[in-house]
């Protein structure tokens, strides 16, 4: 035990001399005799970690070479001597090559920040009689907080590294890009509802009355569903890129592809194994159908060592994205009226939601008159999906009642005219009345249908006002009946007369003779127009 203190102390004296006979600036390993040179302090480490300092205790300062010959076998030493103040700054080593230190002085002047433009194995940060050691396995090209033992002030720093060695290096990457084709499915129904709610096999139908009893309104209901979508023709594919990015040729003996969780191809356009040249680049490519998930793994086997990359897989938007947007028409000009240009689009429904669309039209006898009222109108009205070209039809029909024309004679019936005789009891096949009349005004029964001059068989239709002194008349037709046509005789004798000199009563016979004095015979004739009796649900 004695002897090695001996042994220790020598060692150290030899050391002392070596460092207080060298000069302090950077020199090479090299340069120093291996003979009798290793540092004491290295007993005292304490199993530290890369990037945590090793107190150096006692530390001998020497020049660069000296320092890192005695913590370990060095290639190259730096030393930044002269700690005085603020050292930020860039620093150039005299080495072959030369490697460029910056310094990042802190402000209080202990503590530093450092970077290099090569890979630094070990630093020594001398305070007072200690130092710290930072050892980095691997190397790094830059450390944060540095500073002497005890906070001490610094009075140099000595950097140490080595010769980069040969190795094998190869740099993967992959791509990951996903494809898939999304079709979104619609639905679409159509109906009509009347008010009064009639239908004929099934059909709605609408029946107008001319005295308008039967105008309503009818509702039509688009409904369009998105039922959803379904995916499709999902498919992978991608690039790996197997750069040599080392000093040494790679023999790669497989690349293996794991796409989630499956094996797949790779094809790389050569045969392995196969020798990659350094500074080359093998590009592979691979293409799978079907859904993955999870993420895509290769591996590059050489006859070294194992490289690795990775991506997850995302499956991002679908191309195409079938029938996402659709158009919304109708052939009833209705719903364009109420809501112009109908786009829709599926992202903003949920599944099977139901998109409603109702627009209203009002139906009138007076719309279409007695000349559109013999066979009704028939309305199919379709609604389409533009993309997919689906389609829903609603029916709506709409009969429109009708005038029977029957002829019509005016009688008085409140006994205001002298006298009234029926054609009847004349001996004409027609019936009618003529009136007999002095000068005064008259307010004449209009009736229709009333064969063989009885009125209990006919329609009352209206009323002929008459004013005998200037022989104005007007015809007065009640609500849900039309006058078509009306012709009126007055004269002297009971009836019209042929130029044969036999009596008519036929109405295209008829005139007013000029002039009128005494009494006087009136006959007031219409075609009028009657409602359908046989018009209506019960008898459709």
């Amino acid at each position: 035990m004695k002897k090695l203190n001996i042994s220790i102390i020598i060692i150290v004296a030899f050391v002392f001399a070596l460092a207080s006979c060298s000069d302090n600036g950077p020199v090479s390993v090299d340069d120093i005799e291996e003979e009798g040179v290793t540092s004491l302090a290295l007993t005292d480490k304490l199993n530290s970690q890369s990037g945590n300092p090793t107190l150096l205790d006692p530390h001998q300062s020497g020049n660069a070479a000296n320092e890192c010959k005695a913590i370990g076998e060095f290639d190259y030493a730096f030393k930044i001597d002269d700690w005085e103040g603020n050292m930020t700054g860039n620093y150039d080593s005299d080495t072959e090559p030369s490697v460029r230190f910056t310094i990042d002085h802190k402000p209080d002047n202990k503590t530093f920040d450092w970077d290099a433009t090569a890979a630094i194995s070990a630093v020594i940060v001398k305070g007072g009689p200690t130092a710290n050691l930072w050892e980095y396995d691997p190397a790094v090209m830059a450390d944060t907080d540095l500073k002497a033992p005890g906070n001490a002030d610094v009075s140099h720093v000595t950097f140490c590294w080595n010769e980069p060695k040969e190795v094998e290096e190869l740099t993967v990457k992959k791509t990951v890009e996903t494809t898939y084709s999304r079709t979104h499915d619609w639905s679409i129904d159509k109906n009509v509802k009347t008010k009064n709610g009639y239908k004929l096999d099934y059909i709605p139908k609408i029946w107008l009355y001319t005295d308008s009893s039967g105008d309503e309104k009818a509702t039509w209901t688009v409904d369009v569903t998105y039922e959803g979508y379904k995916d499709s023709a999902h498919n992978v594919s991608g690039k790996i890129t197997i750069e040599n990015t080392g000093a040494l040729d790679a023999v790669i003996k497989y690349v293996d592809d794991v796409l989630g969780g499956e094996n797949i191809d790779v094809y790389c356009g050569v045969d392995f194994p196969y020798t990659l040249k350094a500074t080359k680049t093998l590009k592979c490519t691979y293409d799978e159908d079907g859904y993955f998930k999870g993420e895509n793994k290769v591996t590059v086997k050489t006859e070294r060592d194992k490289y690795y990359a990775k991506e997850d897989i995302v499956w991002g938007d679908p191309e195409p994205d079938k029938y996402a947007k659709v158009e919304i028409t109708d052939t009833n000009s209705g719903f364009a009226s109420k809501y112009g240009h109908v786009s829709l689009d599926a992202y903003e429904y949920d599944q099977n939601e139901v998109i409603s669309f109702k627009y209203y039209e009002n139906f009138a006898w007076a719309d279409y008159g007695a000349d559109n009222c013999k066979d009704g109108k028939t309305y199919h009205n379709t609604a389409t999906i533009v993309e997919t070209k689906q389609y829903a039809k609603a029916t709506l029909k709409v009969n429109v009642q009708c005038f029977n024309t029957e002829s019509a004679w005016a009688l008085d019936m409140n006994y205001e005219v002298k006298e009234v005789f029926s054609f009847c009891e004349n001996g004409f096949n027609n019936w009618g009345w003529s009136n007999l009349m002095e000068p005064g005004s008259y307010k004449l029964d209009l009736y229709a249908g009333a064969g063989q001059c009885d009125i209990s068989k006919g329609t009352y239709v209206g009323y002929v006002e008459i004013d005998y002194n200037s022989f104005n008349y007007e015809y007065h037709i009640e609500p849900g009946f039309v006058l078509e046509e009306y012709h009126i005789y007055a004269g002297s004798t009971m009836f019209p007369k042929l130029r044969n000199g036999r009596d008519t009563v036929a109405p295209g016979q008829y005139s007013i003779m000029s002039p009128l004095s005494g009494d006087i015979y009136v006959i007031a004739h219409g075609v009028v127009g009657l409602p359908d009796p046989n018009f209506g649900p019960g008898n459709n």
